[in-house]
């Protein structure tokens, strides 16, 4: 073997070895290039399906839409070279890729050979299950719960993240939710223990809704909690949101008020009009849990920063029309003062001009 093929090799096993987990996604990116390099001088068609795969499995975690067309190529090569076995294993890779990037239909029409050819080759097992899991197919629970019965390598750690977080979707949509939960804990260690916060961080949020939707919010409440302080922007209004929502089911206006007010300047910053709304309505709500003028002047203030950035504030108007809807039931309760906000052009008054 000469010393080019030898450092080719190296570099191959090197960007095999690594889980692509945050951390390491960086340093895969720079093993791949230096692959490229190494491949170019010293060309060898079975190492360059092999850093195809790898490279196939970073881009479909950052979401790249080529992953599809990488997997693609190395089944290709792989079938050029009589690899049967990383012939379906791209293959089926490319199913994930397309079903979760792509075209579904594209995916369905690659599955039918790639899931029958990898019936003979236990070591893709799990791939396999989790190509099942992204068409919903028949047998993808129990694909998945048979091919995570033992761990793997340290190099196979993403994909089993991947499928311990299929399996609870799976298990979840057949209302066997104790055990999806189980299944969405293995996960979320599994991200743990990549040091991959913001992956764990999205599991988390994944849990506390199926807690949620089961009508466990204590136990919700931690895993929410993480998620805002740990998550990325996006996801970390939505807990907000979540929390804040809980707090005001329990009447904490402490609790509600400085979350939802955090949510609505997070919301602000990402221009997210909906999430915009929903915290100004909680802190509304927050405020007029202790003083009940508050909650109306609350809602005309955001109106008023909405309408000054272009945005009509639907959901504020609606929940404006309701409060005032409300306030005509109980008239001896006296009607709120028009709040003025100078910086966005004068008065904005509660009644049928303002909020319409």
């Amino acid at each position: 073997m000469s010393q080019a093929v030898s450092h080719a090799t190296t570099l191959t096993s090197a960007l095999e070895a690594l889980p692509p987990f945050g951390p390491a996604l960086a340093e895969l990116g720079a093993l791949d290039a230096a692959l490229v390099q190494a491949l170019g001088r010293a060309p060898d068609a079975p190492l360059a399906v092999r850093a195809l795969i790898r490279r196939g499995e970073r881009q479909l975690v950052l979401g790249q839409e080529e992953a599809a067309a990488t997997f693609a190529e190395a089944a290709r090569r792989a079938m050029a070279l009589g690899d049967a076995e990383r012939d379906a294993h791209a293959r089926l890779w490319c199913v994930r890729a397309l079903a979760e990037l792509g075209s579904a239909a594209d995916a369905r029409a690659l599955m039918e050979r790639a899931d029958r050819d990898a019936e003979h080759f236990p070591a893709i097992q799990l791939t396999r299950g989790l190509a099942r899991a992204a068409l919903r197919s028949e047998g993808a629970t129990s694909s998945l719960q048979h091919a995570l019965t033992e761990p793997g390598p340290v190099s196979r750690r993403r994909e089993e993240h991947d499928g311990w977080l299929a399996l609870g979707e799976a298990l979840e949509r057949d209302a066997r939710w104790r055990e999806a939960d189980a299944a969405y804990a293995r996960a979320q260690a599994l991200a743990h223990s990549a040091q991959d916060a913001a992956l764990a961080a999205r599991v988390a949020l994944i849990r506390a809704l199926s807690l949620l939707r089961h009508g466990l919010p204590r136990q919700a409440a931690p895993l929410l909690n993480a998620v805002w302080v740990e998550g990325e922007p996006a996801l970390r209004l939505t807990a907000g949101l979540l929390l804040s929502g809980l707090a005001l089911a329990e009447g904490d206006a402490r609790a509600a008020g400085p979350l939802a007010a955090s949510c609505q300047a997070l919301a602000l910053e990402r221009r997210s009009w909906l999430a915009y709304a929903s915290a100004s309505i909680d802190l509304a709500m927050a405020r007029g849990l202790e003083d009940p003028e508050a909650e109306a002047a609350t809602l005309l203030e955001s109106l008023a920063r909405c309408r000054a950035l272009g945005e009509p504030g639907a959901l504020l108007q609606s929940r404006l029309l309701e409060l005032r809807g409300q306030r005509r039931q109980r008239p001896e309760e006296p009607e709120a003062a028009p709040v003025v906000d100078e910086g966005v052009g004068g008065a904005v008054e509660e009644d049928d001009e303002g909020v319409g």
